[in-house]
């Protein structure tokens, strides 16, 4: 059985499902599975690079591993063996496993994988290359990491989306990781591969602010198994498309074509916010009435006051400094919780879930055209429970500064 779409919207917004005794049994006996084939290959793929021999036990242990977390992955089309640039849509960790076991592939995954445990060790072993989406200064290591893993394993698998989508929506391929194509080295070739999860994609998917961990463990002790088709689609040679966003976009263009043919529909448009990769779905707002200047101009310091919840710092040494710019507002405590649900989570809440997130502060002008864009109806926004205890504190705090004999500030000032 699949999740609702009230479940699945729960989920990508940070609340996990109760996992029952069930479950529980059903996680430990796949992590139990999964410890039990590691003892056996880890000294084997040792051995292995001590006589310098290429190990095949981390393609042998990823395949297996997907398999013990409920994947059945069958392969379609053939598998370039060496010299491939692979270049895939993304939905899940999942991914890594099916794509390694069917074929070998080093990756670039990014660097929230790194995090999750045991999977992101498996991938280090597997050469995986961890991309941090915020560090730009560090494209240039990232591409020598990637130069290397290609030599070394003979193919390298990209996500280039930057992102994990629903398996019903492609987002434009981001291409800094392309470089290493330009040009391209001697002899490689660039082969699209698309995966397919069938009915179970939107179960599957990590979407949304849901942790890494919170899907391991979701996924592992889920009933049953699940579909999960590789469509290794036909090569090209990259010299025909000189350029990494020439490279991106034909393989863009095959693997869109392939995943439309599957589905028997058109792709839609991605549901949830990816602030990293500046992406924005703003179908959900795009209905909502406007604000008019004067009531974004009353609300940009509300806004900004509720966005220090969302930074990764001591959010207490700033909780004074916001208690006075809600208590001076025109708004009640009520409805200043509910913009802070409404308008500045849905904008924001994607920053607690980053390694090293912004911790000074939004930049007001941003946080505006953000708030503006991504917005919810009124009542349908949800509180993170990561933030919630902060903004209780918060809410107190400026409930007695309201009730107090003045106010030492004006209206709207910081």
């Amino acid at each position: 059985m699949g999740l609702t779409q009230q479940q699945r919207s729960d989920i990508a917004e940070g609340h996990p499902p109760r996992i029952d005794a069930l479950g529980w049994c059903r996680l430990g006996a796949r992590a139990g599975l999964l410890a039990l084939a590691l003892l056996l290959c880890v000294p084997l793929h040792y051995l292995w690079r001590l006589v310098r021999i290429g190990s095949p036990w981390p393609r042998i242990y990823l395949g297996w591993a997907a398999r013990f977390a409920g994947a059945r992955a069958t392969r379609i089309g053939v598998p370039l063996k060496r010299d491939v640039f692979y270049i895939s849509n993304h939905l899940s960790w999942i991914d890594i496993l099916a794509i390694a076991g069917a074929s070998g592939s080093a990756f670039v995954a990014k660097a929230e994988l790194a995090r999750t445990p045991v999977i992101g060790w498996l991938a280090r072993i597997n050469r995986t290359v961890f991309v941090s989406r915020e560090d730009r200064m560090g494209v240039a290591e990232q591409i020598n990491q990637l130069r290397d893993a290609l030599a070394d394993n003979w193919s390298v698998t990209v996500f280039p989306e930057g992102t994990t989508t629903d398996g019903r929506s492609l987002l434009p391929f981001k291409t800094p990781m392309l470089r290493v194509l330009e040009p391209p080295p001697p002899g490689v070739l660039v082969q699209p591969v698309m995966l397919d999860y069938g009915a179970m994609a939107d179960e599957v998917a990590w979407i949304g602010v849901e942790s890494g961990i919170d899907n391991a463990r979701r996924l592992l002790a889920r009933r049953g198994s699940f579909p999960l088709k590789v469509h290794f689609l036909e090569p090209f040679d990259p010299r025909d498309f000189p350029g990494r966003k020439a490279i991106a976009a034909e393989s863009r263009r095959r693997i869109e074509e392939a995943l439309v043919a599957t589905l028997g529909a058109p792709l839609r448009p991605f549901r949830y916010d990816v602030a990293p990769v500046r992406y924005t779905a703003r179908s959900s707002a795009a209905s909502l009435p406007e604000l008019d200047q004067g009531e974004k101009a009353r609300r940009a310091p509300v806004w900004s006051a509720l966005a220090d919840l969302f930074l990764d710092t001591d959010v207490s040494l700033l909780r004074e400094a916001d208690a006075r710019t809600l208590a001076a507002s025109p708004y009640g405590i009520d409805q200043i919780e509910r913009i802070l649900l409404d308008e500045v989570t849905p904008a924001v809440a994607w920053n607690l879930r980053q390694i090293a997130g912004e911790w000074a502060a939004f930049d007001h002008l941003w946080l505006a055209e953000r708030i503006v864009a991504t917005r919810v109806a009124p009542g349908h926004g949800k509180r993170l429970e990561r933030m919630w205890d902060d903004w209780l504190a918060l809410r107190d705090a400026t409930v007695r500064l309201r009730e107090g004999p003045s106010l030492a500030m004006a209206p709207g000032s910081r």
